[in-house]
């Protein structure tokens, strides 16, 4: 009874702060870009998105 009155919606908030903290990979200067193409990795950097 405890933890489901106590911790779990402490868990509840902690897992919502956490998961708007973290941000977006579609945010500008965001290095969370990944690709395994090569070609469409070089055609990215010469379009000036890194």
């Amino acid at each position: 009874m405890l933890v489901r009155t106590l911790f779990m919606p402490v868990l509840s908030v902690v897992l919502v702060v956490t998961a708007f903290e973290n941000g977006s990979a579609g945010a500008p200067d965001s290095l969370v870009r990944t690709s395994i193409d090569p070609g469409a990795t070089r055609r990215l950097y010469d379009a000036g998105i890194r």
